[in-house]
């Protein structure tokens, strides 16, 4: 696995061989792209791009506003800090909101929204994407183990919203009030 390391300096990195590749940003605003392969992206502290590309990649957000984007392939997209938009691209993803105010898009495939509350703060999640049947969506709490441990409202238009009465709140964009009644049960894991 070859190791492409960015400068304190704004930077792009990319590779298109193919291989396994591990790329990690460093200070200003990096645009990283994998390429084919299995690649780890990890962001640095400015408001980076991380694109995997082809092949199953793990993408990390740094301490700025980042873009992850997926791609092809079984991915798994960690949001950690900053307020990220993620996008996990085609097939089977796993997106991971951090601690900022996040906007998660599954894409095509049966994919995996995470919420966890491991980091320091919370802001709100967006899901944009959500498909009934196929996508789900895990609470990873010290303090929240059902859905009976959440409150559930819906927003001027419709959308379920989800909160811990605290600073925790997913909002599940098209997802309604009659989908949440008829599917709950098969759209959360805790």
């Amino acid at each position: 696995m070859a190791v492409y390391s960015g400068t304190a300096d704004v930077d792009v990195l990319s590779n298109y061989t193919g291989s396994d590749d591990k790329f990690v940003g460093h200070g200003d605003n990096d645009n990283i792209i994998g390429g084919g392969g299995n690649d780890l992206i990890i962001g640095g502290a400015g408001d980076d791009r991380l694109v995997g590309g082809r092949g199953d990649d793990i993408l990390k957000a740094g301490l700025g506003d980042d873009y992850l984007g997926g791609g092809s392939g079984d991915d798994l997209l960690l949001g950690l800090y900053g307020n990220n938009h993620m996008n996990g691209g085609l097939d089977n993803d796993v997106l991971v909101a951090g601690s900022g105010d996040n906007v998660l898009i599954g894409g095509q495939g049966a994919d995996k929204f995470i919420f966890t509350d491991k980091f320091d703060g919370h802001g709100t999640a967006k899901v944009v994407d959500f498909t009934i049947g196929e996508d789900t969506v895990r609470i990873d709490s010290a303090t929240i183990h059902s859905l009976d441990d959440l409150s559930v409202s819906y927003d001027a238009v419709g959308n379920l919203v989800l909160s811990d009465g605290g600073a925790f709140t997913v909002k599940l964009i098209g997802v309604t009030e009659a989908d949440f009644v008829a599917h709950a049960d098969d759209m959360f894991q805790f």
